[in-house]
C-alpha cells in the first residue's frame, strides 16, 4: 500500500503535544476558500513554478516539450498537459520547477519518524497525520497510525471529519489526539465557505464522542467570512456539548498559503485582514464561559 504525500515536517511544536513529525497527505473533500495548504487539495503530484528563480535555461523544456515551454527567454508552463511525473523538476537547476507529491509506503514513512524517536520520548511527542485531509486516504492514514502505534509513538491526526463512519472508527483505534476542524456554524455557511455540508463533521464528533475520543476543537477566525457572534456562540456551544472536546484552539487567519497557490497557478487569490489579537483574546473568553473548557489562540 502506498500513499501520496507532498511533506514530511520534523521538529514541529505546533501539531499536537511535544516535538512531533507531521506526514501531510494529498488530497482534500473541502475547498475553503482560506486554504493555507493549496498543494494538499488535489491527491495527484502536482508541479509548483516559482518564476522569481527562473533563468530561461530551457532544460525543462528539452525533458517535456508539451508542458514546458522557452520563448524569448521566459518560461511558459501548460498545465493542463502535465502529468506530475516530476522529471521537468529534477533537472531544474535554480529549484524554480519542485513537485508537490509522491507517492511513498507505510515503512518508508515510518523510516523518516523514527529518526526523532528519542525526542518523542523526551517531550511526550510523536507523529501526526495532516493535509490536505488525510481521511481522504482513510486506508493509508490508518495504515500508517497502526504502524507507529506498534512502534509506541504517540499518534495525533488533523481532520476536517469530513469521512465516513466506517473511517472515523478505524482511525480512532490507533489516535491518541484528534485535532479536529470547526469551521463555520450551520449547514448552509458550511458550505458557501467549505464547499461541503457540516452534518457529516458533526455527526463524526458525536461518533468520537461514544469512542472516549480526545478531541482539541480547531477553529480558524476569517475576517469577512466567519468572524461573527453567531459563529463564536456556535463553537462554544459545539465544545460544550460533546464530550470527546477537551479544549479549543482558535486560529487567527494568515496568508501563509497565497505563495504556494501562485506556484500552482491558481490565480483566485482569497486574502483579507489578519484578526486583532485582543478581540482573538476576548472571543477565548466568550467561548471559555460558555462552554466550561479551555481556549486558547494558537
Amino acid at each position: 500500500m502506498t500513499g501520496t504525500i507532498f511533506n514530511i515536517q520534523r521538529f514541529s511544536l505546533f501539531d499536537g503535544p511535544g516535538v512531533r513529525t507531521v506526514v501531510f497527505f494529498k488530497g482534500c473533500p473541502l475547498r475553503c476558500i482560506w486554504c493555507h495548504n493549496p498543494e494538499g487539495l488535489e491527491k495527484k503530484p502536482q508541479i509548483m513554478f516559482d518564476p522569481t528563480r527562473c533563468i530561461g535555461c530551457g532544460e525543462c523544456s528539452c525533458i517535456c516539450s508539451n508542458g514546458h515551454l522557452i520563448q524569448d527567454g521566459m518560461h511558459g508552463y501548460n498545465r493542463a498537459v502535465c502529468e506530475g511525473c516530476g522529471k521537468c523538476a529534477d533537472g531544474c537547476p535554480t529549484g524554480s520547477l519542485s513537485l508537490a507529491g509522491k507517492e511513498m509506503t507505510v515503512d518508508e514513512i515510518m523510516n523518516e519518524v523514527m529518526r526523532d524517536e528519542s525526542l518523542y520520548r523526551e517531550s511526550g511527542g510523536g507523529i501526526t497525520l495532516s493535509g490536505g485531509e488525510p481521511l481522504y486516504q482513510g486506508d493509508f492514514a490508518v495504515a500508517l497510525l497502526r504502524a507507529a502505534r506498534e512502534k509506541g509513538i504517540n499518534t495525533c491526526i488533523e481532520t476536517s471529519g469530513y469521512a465516513s463512519k466506517e473511517v472515523i472508527a478505524n482511525v480512532a483505534k490507533y489516535t491518541d489526539y484528534f485535532y479536529y476542524d470547526y469551521k463555520a456554524t450551520g449547514d448552509e455557511e458550511h458550505r458557501r465557505l467549505c464547499g461541503v455540508p457540516s452534518t457529516v463533521i458533526l455527526n463524526n464528533l458525536s461518533l468520537l464522542d461514544s469512542l472516549d475520543a480526545n478531541v482539541t476543537l480547531r477553529c480558524p477566525i476569517v475576517p469577512g467570512q466567519n468572524q461573527t457572534d453567531e459563529h463564536i456562540t456556535g463553537i462554544a456551544k459545539t465544545a460544550g456539548e460533546h464530550s470527546s472536546v477537551k479544549a479549543i484552539h482558535l486560529e487567527p487567519f494568515h496568508r501563509l498559503g497565497k505563495t504556494k497557490a501562485e506556484k500552482l497557478g491558481i490565480t483566485e487569490l482569497f486574502d483579507t485582514e489578519v484578526p486583532q489579537k485582543d478581540i482573538m483574546l476576548s472571543y477565548c473568553e466568550t467561548i471559555e464561559k460558555i462552554s466550561g473548557k479551555s481556549c486558547i489562540i494558537s
